[in-house]
């Protein structure tokens, strides 16, 4: 990964340390819940195994891997999804627990800053880097990536079809199944969006169909090369796409052409 910024200018975090002064701030302060046993909890080590490979220069790969560990914090105490990143910002800056884990370390509010700007922003949509330095920005882009890495290669491949739809509903109200995805088509919009690499928003979509699609078209939000090489290693996209033997012959020829846009997306030389 590019280095933006002399190695000089920054200081090492002792990840260890502040690992094991994390720990213990987990066990003393987690509460039971079915959301993070079952989901958050991996979730985070998962995004920190990403992390570490996504070939972060020496110089940062501590701290992004800390920040990997930080980002959704706030699930060992509390199952709200809608709040968790103001919850991670209030415990990890606002009770201080920031202090505990850097405490003695040059030059502090830089780090500060590039912790609190990439917990905030990991899970926006869009981010507006205008008011970043260099380094913030590389942070944020490290953990968001991480975060869909996760999303996109471990969690929608190792999810059953039935689960990632029994949430979603249909026009006509009802839940969605298998068969709304084997049996279904793509919508226009929704198609020209993807095959002009962009993400969906979720406003467009209408079929089983549609949110397979948008599922795959987080990838084309990936900001780092690196992320893109795993991605296009693990032939994850691929395979999720892959998965229903669609009965329309236009979903058929859809899906065989968006998966090709995908491929030529994860090849691209940024």
């Amino acid at each position: 990964m590019r280095n933006t910024q002399q190695s000089t200018q920054f200081t090492y975090v002792h990840l260890d340390a502040a690992l094991a002064v994390l720990m213990r701030w987990i066990e003393e302060n987690r509460k039971e819940s079915d959301l993070l046993n079952n989901i958050k909890e991996a979730h985070i080590r998962r995004v920190a195994g990403f992390v570490c490979e996504m070939g972060v220069a020496e110089e940062d790969a501590p701290l992004a891997e800390l920040i990997a560990w930080l980002h959704d914090l706030a699930f060992y105490v509390s199952d709200d999804e809608e709040n968790h990143v103001h919850n991670a910002l209030e415990i990890v800056f606002d009770q201080g627990l920031i202090y505990d884990l850097i405490p003695a370390i040059l030059p502090k509010n830089e780090i500060y800053k590039i912790i609190r700007k990439a917990i905030k922003h990991h899970g926006d949509l869009l981010v507006d880097r205008a008011d970043m330095t260099e380094r913030e920005w590389l942070h944020v882009c490290i953990v968001r990536d991480a975060d869909k890495l996760d999303n996109l290669v471990h969690v929608k491949p190792g999810t059953s079809i039935e689960d990632l739809l029994r949430h979603k509903k249909g026009t006509d109200g009802k839940s969605l199944t298998e068969a709304d995805l084997i049996h279904g088509v793509v919508s226009d919009e929704v198609y020209s969006t993807f095959m002009s690499g962009s993400t969906i928003n979720y406003a467009i979509v209408k079929t089983a169909c549609d949110w397979w699609v948008a599922w795959s078209a987080y990838a084309f939000d990936l900001l780092l090369p690196e992320s893109k090489r795993l991605v296009r290693e693990s032939r994850a996209i691929r395979s999720f796409m892959s998965r229903g033997e669609f009965s329309d012959p236009k979903t058929s020829t859809r899906f065989a052409a968006m998966i090709a846009r995908m491929d030529g997306f994860l090849e691209e030389q940024d």
